[in-house]
């Protein structure tokens, strides 16, 4: 079964092509994710509290325009796998 993994590497790879890889793999880093140079996720467990950090630092750095071009993939993701989305997405 798919979860939170699954979003957050959604969305890293989304951003990495309209983004970029570096910046897009520092925001990442900065919201403490652990990931490989394309983007999937090595933290051992990540969460809804991981991806609404990760959405809230592209927020910060990037602007409201990254968070709104993720949220109806996600939510769609979100819908599929039972999952309930950050305040940032909803």
């Amino acid at each position: 079964m798919a979860g939170y993994k699954e979003l957050i590497e959604a969305v890293l790879k989304r951003e990495m092509g309209i983004l970029g890889p570096e910046k897009t793999l520092a925001v990442a880093k900065e919201a403490g994710l652990k990931t490989t140079e394309k983007g999937e996720v090595l933290n051992y467990t990540v969460n809804k509290e991981d991806l609404g950090r990760l959405m809230e630092k592209f927020n910060e750095k990037y602007g409201l325009v990254t968070v709104i071009g993720c949220k109806v993939a996600l939510m769609r993701m979100a819908r599929e796998y039972n999952l309930e989305l950050p305040a940032i997405l909803q």
